[in-house]
C-alpha cells in the first residue's frame, strides 16, 4: 500500500516542479558544482564553471526517439570543463531541484520511486553524444523491500559509483540517468558529465552489451510500469530497463541472499529471485558474473563515434582544448600504483 500512496500522490504534483538537476559530482572526493537549469532557476547561484552539461530545464524527456535521451533536455552542448580521472576512481552523485510552495518548498530531488543508472561511452567534448556508445557500468533499483536508493536522492543524500579499470586513456562522458515510475510510463531524467581517462586501466577489454541513446528503451519495458505494492509483483523482482550491465563494470560488489549469489559490478537489488536476461533483451535484472576477454589492441576496443555537434568535423583522435580539472589526488594514486607494480 506504501507505494500506491505515493504513486497516487505524486500524481497531482505539478510536473514543472517535480523534477531537479546534477548540483554536485565529487570524484575521489574533490567536488565539482554543475550548473542549474537553464529555464526556471533564475534565483539559483550560477556556476561559471562546470563539467556538467547545462540541462535547458527540469522537464523529463518523453520523447524516447528523441535526442534528448543521451543528455538530458535541450540535448545539452559541451560544458567548459573536463575531469581528469584516474582509472576505477569513486564518482557520487548530488541532484537539486526548484525549491516552490507546491512542492513544500523542498530543494532535493522529488521523486523517490525507480532505478538510478549510470553509463559511459568514449566521447571527446565535442562529439554527438546522440552516436555514441554507451555502456551501463551500474545500476540501484531497491535498497530494501520497503525503499529505492532514488529515495535517498529524494532524502538530500547522494549516490556513488564506481568507474571502470579496464578503459583505455581518452576522453569520455558519464551519463547518469534517474527513471521515476511514480506514473507510466516512467519518466526518464539523464544528465552527462565530461571526464578524461589519464591512463589506461589494469586491464582493457572490449566491452560488452552497448547500446545507443535515442534506441536503448522501447518503452514496453516492464522496469518502466507503474509499481505498487498492489501490482501483484514482488517489490525484490524489480527488472532494470535497458541493457545488463557490461563486462567493464567495477567494484562495490554485492552478494545477495545471505551471500550466496555474487553479483559483478554495481547491480543492486533487494532481489534473490532475478534471472539474467538473455544478451538480446530489452531488459537487464541481477547479473551473472562476467569475465572480461581481454583484446589485443586496446585502441579498437573503445572508439570515438566520429560523428561532433554542428561543427561537422570529426572527433576521432581529436583533443578538445575545453580545459582540463586536475586531480590533487592524482600524483599520489600513480606513485601508489608505481609502488605496488615494484613489489609485484
Amino acid at each position: 500500500m506504501k507505494y500506491l500512496f505515493f504513486a497516487l500522490a505524486a500524481a497531482f504534483i505539478p510536473t514543472v516542479f517535480a523534477h531537479g538537476w546534477v548540483s554536485h559530482i565529487t570524484v575521489d572526493g574533490t567536488d565539482y558544482p554543475g550548473p542549474p537549469v537553464a529555464t526556471g532557476a533564475k534565483d539559483e547561484p550560477q556556476v561559471p564553471r562546470s563539467p556538467i552539461r547545462q540541462l535547458a530545464d527540469n522537464m523529463r524527456v518523453g520523447n524516447l526517439s528523441s535526442t534528448e535521451m543521451a543528455c538530458g533536455r535541450g540535448s545539452p552542448g559541451p560544458a567548459n570543463q573536463v575531469i581528469d580521472v584516474i582509472p576505477g576512481a569513486k564518482v557520487t552523485y548530488a541532484y537539486k531541484n526548484i525549491p516552490n510552495p507546491e512542492t513544500g518548498g523542498k530543494t532535493t530531488w522529488i521523486h523517490k520511486l525507480g532505478p538510478v543508472s549510470l553509463y559511459i561511452a568514449s566521447c571527446s567534448a565535442n562529439c554527438d553524444p546522440a552516436s555514441a556508445t554507451w555502456y551501463k557500468i551500474g545500476q540501484l533499483g531497491f535498497k530494501d523491500a520497503d525503499n529505492w536508493y532514488e529515495g535517498d536522492l529524494y532524502n538530500g543524500q547522494t549516490l556513488s559509483f564506481q568507474l571502470p579499470d579496464s578503459l583505455p586513456q581518452g576522453d569520455y562522458l558519464l551519463r547518469s540517468e534517474i527513471i521515476a515510475i511514480h506514473t507510466s510510463p516512467g519518466e526518464i531524467y539523464p544528465a552527462c558529465t565530461q571526464i578524461h581517462f589519464t591512463s589506461d586501466g589494469s586491464l582493457i577489454v572490449s566491452p560488452s552489451n552497448g547500446v545507443k541513446f535515442p534506441g536503448a528503451y522501447t518503452g514496453d519495458e516492464p522496469g518502466f510500469k507503474t509499481f505498487s505494492i498492489n501490482s501483484g509483483v514482488d517489490a525484490t523482482n524489480y527488472v532494470f530497463p535497458g541493457p545488463p550491465l557490461s563486462n567493464i563494470a567495477k567494484g562495490n560488489e554485492v552478494s545477495l541472499n545471505g551471500g550466496s549469489l555474487a553479483i559483478s559490478g554495481q547491480n543492486v537489488n533487494a532481489s534473490n529471485n532475478n534471472s539474467p536476461s538473455p544478451p538480446a533483451a530489452a531488459s537487464s535484472s541481477a547479473a551473472a558474473v562476467v569475465t572480461p576477454a581481454a583484446v589485443p589492441t586496446p585502441a579498437a576496443a573503445f572508439s570515438s563515434p566520429n560523428t561532433t555537434v554542428a561543427s561537422g568535423k570529426t572527433c576521432k583522435r581529436r583533443r578538445s582544448n575545453v580545459p582540463r580539472v586536475p586531480q590533487p589526488e592524482l600524483n599520489r594514486h600513480r606513485k601508489a600504483r608505481r609502488r605496488l607494480s615494484g613489489r609485484l
